[in-house]
C-alpha cells in the first residue's frame, strides 16, 4: 500500500501497474518511503558489528575478536533465537518477517542453520 500525497498507483494498458507523480516535488525532497520487507545482518558481519536486527543501529562497541567493550544499552532479545533489537518497538516491527526466520540456533537440522554456517565460512 502506497501512502504518499505525491504518488499514486496507476494501471497502464500495455505495461501494467506503475507509479505516477500527483504533484511536483523538489529534486531533494523525499516523496515516497517504503519500509523494508526484510532485514537480515550477514552472520559473518555480526561477529564484527553488533547491531539491532531490524534497524541496524549499533548496539555495542566491539574490539577485534568479538569482545564487547561497551553496550550502549542492554538489547531486547528474541525469546527463541536471541537476535538482538535496540528496543521493544524494533522487535515488534520485525515480527511480521522475523516469525518466518526465527529458529533455535541449537537446532542444526533447521535449513537456516546451514545458511548461517555457509555465511560464516
Amino acid at each position: 500500500m502506497i501512502n504518499s500525497e505525491f504518488v499514486k498507483v496507476q494501471q497502464f494498458k500495455e505495461k501494467g501497474n506503475g507509479l505516477t507523480m500527483t504533484k511536483d516535488v523538489d529534486v531533494d525532497q523525499p516523496f515516497l518511503f517504503v519500509p523494508p520487507i526484510l532485514s537480515v545482518q550477514i552472520p559473518s558481519n555480526a561477529d564484527l558489528y553488533s547491531a539491532c536486527a531490524h534497524c541496524f543501529k549499533p548496539l555495542a562497541l566491539l574490539e577485534k575478536g568479538n569482545v564487547v567493550v561497551e553496550f550502549f544499552k542492554p538489547p531486547v532479545k528474541c525469546d527463541k533465537c536471541s537476535l538482538p533489537y535496540c528496543s521493544l518497538t524494533c522487535k515488534t516491527e520485525a515480527l511480521p518477517y522475523h516469525q518466518y526466520l526465527c529458529y533455535d540456533p541449537s537446532d542444526k537440522t533447521h535449513p537456516l542453520s546451514y545458511l548461517d554456517e555457509d555465511c560464516r565460512s
